[in-house]
């Protein structure tokens, strides 16, 4: 049976929720809130917390991952009814995550090379993680993790160097509660990838662990958001990090170190085609094996293939132009995360509360357990 480490699923929820969120969430926040978009990253740790908790009792009381726990608890028919529509909701963030990072290289750091370039090298690369397995990408994503959170530590701290006007910050007290609960839930649908732990925390060893795990995601997320938004409120100012299309780039790009030493946005970009590749990797690994489960199939390796070229041309077709991009994610995103990334998992929850513990003889789920087989089809007829 496959099995990562906690430390390996920290790195690749990490890599699920922070890349895309460095890149857009402060200049949503700028827009919404101006210059408190600091103190929304901030407040978004308590609602957060409700999340992870809501996460981590659906894993208590299920003995097999998403979306065979579906199954378990709704039943057969309402089960793959909702796991048919979450192989969407996948396929549709994978989709907009990476037509968002390609826009982001296309339009600011190589801009004469066609969109259709970047698109097959990023499909490629993620369509041979996920060929490789889990276990071989957990450890890439221990090396991506391990050298991007300081690099990016790095990047921030060399920033204020530029000199900073902390009255970006100010002011605290003439803030909009409309505005603020808005941006507030901005910050929150950013830990709405965490759903994917519904997934991957059955192949962890030490399950029981999660929880901390979850909790190390989530103060790594607020404290890079929150140090990254504030650093360009100080710098930039609300209305420019609200006008800029990527303004942590346009930071970066400002950097000089000893005065006379720039040009280290290579780093950035190095360090985030990384990461972004990660995310994107990770969720059409768990798109790949929701269909898997669902459909019963061998193993969720070979969806890979036919998968990449529904990804690669709907990527392309999603939106002709960066702007309305940047409107899908404005609007479309956080309704389609609030709904099936956070209040679904929040009510799912609250019904499993009131039924009983889960039957341990049902199984892992996971199709290289030589028992699941067995241990699945008898599952299948105690339901029917």
């Amino acid at each position: 049976m496959t099995k990562i480490s906690n430390f390996q699923l920290y790195c690749m929820l990490v890599l699920l929720s922070l890349p895309i969120s460095f890149l857009v969430v402060p200049k949503q926040l700028a827009l919404i809130i101006g210059h408190s978009g600091w103190l929304a990253v901030i407040a978004s740790f308590f609602g957060a917390l409700i999340l992870i908790y809501a996460f981590v009792f659906i894993l208590r009381k299920s003995t097999r991952p998403f979306p065979l726990m579906l199954e378990d608890h709704l039943g057969m028919v309402i089960g793959k009814i909702l796991s048919i529509i979450y192989i969407f909701i996948f396929l549709l963030c994978t989709i907009i995550n990476l037509r968002t990072f390609l826009d982001f290289v296309a339009s600011v750091v190589l801009p004469l090379v066609p969109i259709s370039v970047y698109i097959g090298l990023m499909v490629f690369v993620s369509f041979y993680a996920i060929k490789t397995g889990l276990e071989a990408f957990s450890r890439i994503s221990e090396i991506i993790v391990m050298l991007g959170i300081p690099a990016t530590l790095l990047i921030l701290f060399l920033s204020i160097n530029e000199g900073v006007d902390f009255g970006g910050l100010l002011p605290v007290f003439y803030i909009d509660p409309i505005d603020f609960a808005h941006g507030t839930y901005i910050s929150i649908m950013c830990f709405s990838s965490l759903f994917a732990v519904l997934t991957l925390g059955f192949f962890s060893e030490a399950r029981e662990k999660i929880s901390s795990v979850l909790v190390w995601v989530l103060i790594t997320h607020v404290v890079i958001i929150t140090l990254t938004t504030a650093i360009l409120l100080m710098l930039l100012g609300p209305f420019t990090t609200g006008v800029l299309t990527f303004p942590t780039f346009s930071l970066v790009r400002h950097i000089t170190v000893a005065g006379f030493i720039q040009g280290v946005d290579f780093i950035f970009i190095a360090i985030w085609i990384a990461g972004i590749s990660g995310a994107i990797t990770i969720q059409w690994f768990v798109f790949c094996y929701i269909i898997q489960q669902t459909f019963r199939l061998k193993d969720y390796r070979f969806i890979a293939a036919p998968s990449s070229l529904i990804i690669g041309f709907y990527t392309v077709m999603l939106t002709p132009n960066i702007v309305e991009l940047i409107m899908i994610r404005q609007y479309v995103l956080p309704v389609v995360a609030g709904i099936f990334f956070i209040g679904f998992p929040l009510l799912f929850a609250l019904g499993l509360m009131f039924k009983g513990d889960p039957d341990p003889s049902v199984g892992t789920g996971l199709r290289n357990d030589p028992n699941e087989v067995q241990n699945t089809e008898n599952h299948e007829v105690v339901n029917s």
